[in-house]
């Protein structure tokens, strides 16, 4: 997951439209990641599967508020009252 996301921002170039997109694909991975487990190793979810999807439910909603802030932030409406340099 950390790779995933280090390596958005740097293609991103930590551009706020660009780092959005980087933090929608990141919640994207980790939203798959125990899907990806529980097929192919559904035995191997000690605490139980709704624990895991719980858990991994708060990282992937971090992800996308962090995203649609980044976004809000890129768009001319989030910049608002920001002077401009001249």
């Amino acid at each position: 997951m950390l790779a995933i996301g280090l390596t958005a921002a740097a293609l991103a170039r930590l551009q706020p439209l660009g780092m959005a997109q980087a933090l929608f694909v990141t919640a994207a991975a980790q939203f798959l990641v125990p899907v990806i487990a529980l097929i192919f190793w559904p035995a191997d979810f000690s605490p139980g599967v709704a624990p895991v999807f719980g858990r991994d439910l708060c990282f992937v909603l971090l992800f996308t508020g962090w995203a649609l802030l980044f976004r809000h932030a890129g768009t001319k409406s989030g910049r608002a009252g920001v002077p401009t340099p001249a």
